[in-house]
């Protein structure tokens, strides 16, 4: 409850309350387990442990989700500030293009340093990839719908797109080491392929 307002923004707390809410319900269903035969009779007949662990569980996965909103909201904003990746060959459309980029590539770092050391590391790479498909497969969406681009725009684009990549390597590496399907990026390949 004291960390209540902290669940409103990318930050520690939030990753240590999912983990604490896990942590306890696992505990919980422990106890169910191991000191039921001790228990007073009347309380064997209504204690149900399974009924809070659940609800801790859920608490859990809340916490997890609304960090991942939040996080999905600013990356949103932060693309929506490259104004659909167009005219990058005009230089003041180019260095809004790759402030955002620069943003994009600033809030995933920021989870990254957050989340890796505390999440478990299969719901640390799975939360992670979610992000990292709805980023790209959106930039890779915007850029598609583009036309008529001049040679220098493509260019621009893909300097872009390599800044991108370049900036999320720490990122990126360990995710795409195993390509396990349960977290492999899909939409990274039609980046690659836009970035030539």
């Amino acid at each position: 409850l004291k960390l209540h307002r902290q669940l409103d923004s990318i930050n520690q707390a939030a990753v240590l309350v999912h983990n604490d809410c896990i942590y306890l319900s696992q505990e919980i269903l422990g106890l169910a387990f191991e000191y039921r035969e001790f228990f007073p009779g009347i309380v064997k007949d209504i204690a149900v442990f399974v009924d809070l662990a659940t609800k801790l569980q859920l608490v859990a996965e809340e916490v997890l989700q609304r960090q991942k909103q939040l996080v999905t909201d600013n990356l949103k904003q932060a693309i929506d500030g490259a104004d659909g990746f167009q005219n990058t060959h005009q230089n003041k459309q180019f260095e809004s293009a790759k402030f955002c980029i620069d943003r994009i590539s600033f809030i995933i770092e920021k989870v990254h340093i957050i989340w890796e050391p505390l999440l478990v590391p299969l719901v640390y790479k799975k939360s992670v990839a979610m992000i990292l498909e709805e980023v790209f497969t959106r930039i890779s969406g915007e850029i598609l719908l583009l036309d008529d681009m001049a040679a220098e725009e493509t260019l621009q684009l893909q300097k872009l797109i390599h800044l991108l990549f370049e900036h999320l390597d720490s990122v990126l590496e360990p995710l795409l080491e195993h390509q396990a399907s349960d977290h492999f990026i899909l939409s990274i390949r039609k980046l690659r392929k836009l970035s030539g």
